[in-house]
């Protein structure tokens, strides 16, 4: 009976693996814009964070790859939104072709956030430094933000008829930047699945056990 109570454990500790949410990265920055263009109501602050998803590739070749978003949201103005859900991408860039040549990591999320007349549609940024910072076999992979010389954020808007876009280095300040591993957290299907597995597991071995006491 001993033997089938460590064996129906063993058993049911294997489960654990396949709920858990692997290959995480968050991207947290927070960051005021100080224009006015296109009608922009600058200066506002924003604050962001990027959860993506890099088991999930969206696009692969020899100098990039890029993979899906998980979740994202944005607080401004003591409100918060959630992205759309559509679009967002994490990319690692290496050596982008430009003079001289460096490498890239970028992202953004899509949104439906009024602000003071306009509608914000999405916010990215992109950090860049030396050709040096990785090697596309390398990704993915969580930086030294150190590495980078050049953060910036920009956030894409819309007045009803046009669309701008506004940031960059000369326009933005920003107050916090952080790049990590997420904790990986069972998703709520994964907890789902695992608990009926588990409970039909645990029939199966208390009826052995009743069996082997009848016999």
């Amino acid at each position: 009976m001993r033997n089938r109570f460590i064996v129906c454990t063993v058993a049911l500790l294997a489960l654990v693996p396949l709920t858990v949410r692997a290959d995480l990265v968050g991207v947290e920055i927070d960051f005021t814009i100080n224009s006015t263009y296109g009608g922009f109501p600058g200066p506002e602050s924003f604050e962001t964070d990027f959860v993506f998803d890099t088991s999930e590739i969206m696009f692969s070749d020899s100098t990039q790859v890029s993979y899906g978003l998980h979740s994202t949201s944005v607080r401004f103005n003591g409100a918060t939104f959630n992205g759309d859900g559509t679009g967002g991408r994490l990319t690692y860039h290496d050596q982008v072709p430009f003079t001289p040549p460096r490498d890239r990591i970028g992202g953004f999320a899509n949104y439906d956030a009024p602000l003071d007349g306009i509608l914000i549609t999405a916010i990215g940024f992109a950090m860049e430094g030396p050709e040096t910072i990785f090697d596309i076999s390398e990704v993915p992979f969580i930086p030294d933000i150190t590495d980078f010389s050049e953060v910036r954020p920009s956030i894409a808007f819309t007045d009803g008829d046009d669309v701008f876009s506004v940031g960059g280095e000369s326009d933005t300040v920003i107050s916090r930047l952080s790049i990590s591993e997420v904790n990986r957290i069972p998703e709520p299907g994964g907890l789902g699945l695992m608990a009926i597995a588990m409970f039909v597991m645990w029939i199966t071995c208390r009826r052995r056990e009743v069996d082997s006491a009848r016999d």
